[in-house]
């Protein structure tokens, strides 16, 4: 979807940014007020592609470097920074996520090279015990600042419960007790 050469990708990104100008502006007031952004907001994002300007590039991602990375999160950032804020939060869970996957989760995740949207945050806390189709979490939710709600894109991915961002933290791993 973006370029690899150097140059080429940063433009690319940087326009993809400013394509969702108008975008990021009409839903800021709305995002304000509900602490979260817009579902237009978020779905314009996923559609750009910019979710996965971090993801590697076998991936279906931009796979940008560390200045382009700041790059685009200053220039979305600029325009609103929510959506800046959420960006980078959305880009780095999903790359994230992806460094760590087997090549069997790849599979079921990044479904026909289509990333998933995804939701995080970088101090999980609680337990996520395995259930069929899906895991239960326990413990109690740190506070993180509100992200995007969590839609799935494949059927390997499920919600594990109802909840407003950021009321549930989920980890893919026991913290200590």
């Amino acid at each position: 979807m973006f370029p690899e050469q150097r140059e080429a990708k940063r433009q690319a990104l940087l326009d993809a940014v400013e394509s969702l100008r108008d975008v990021f502006l009409a839903g800021a007031d709305e995002a304000e007020a509900m602490g979260t952004l817009t579902q237009t907001t978020v779905d314009a994002i996923y559609e750009s592609g910019l979710f996965s300007f971090k993801t590697a590039q076998v991936l279906g991602g931009a796979e940008a470097d560390a200045m382009i990375q700041l790059d685009v999160i200053e220039a979305a950032s600029r325009i609103e920074p929510s959506a800046g804020w959420c960006l980078m939060i959305g880009a780095g869970t999903l790359s994230g996520m992806a460094a760590f996957l087997s090549d069997e989760a790849i599979d079921e995740i990044f479904v026909g090279g289509k990333a998933p949207l995804a939701a995080g945050v970088a101090a999980p806390s609680g337990e996520a015990t395995p259930l069929e189709g899906g895991h239960r979490a326990r413990g109690p939710p740190r506070p993180a600042a509100p992200l995007i709600r969590v839609a799935p894109r494949s059927p390997a991915i499920a919600p594990v419960a109802s909840f407003e961002p950021p009321s549930l933290t989920i980890s893919s791993r026991t913290s200590p007790d």
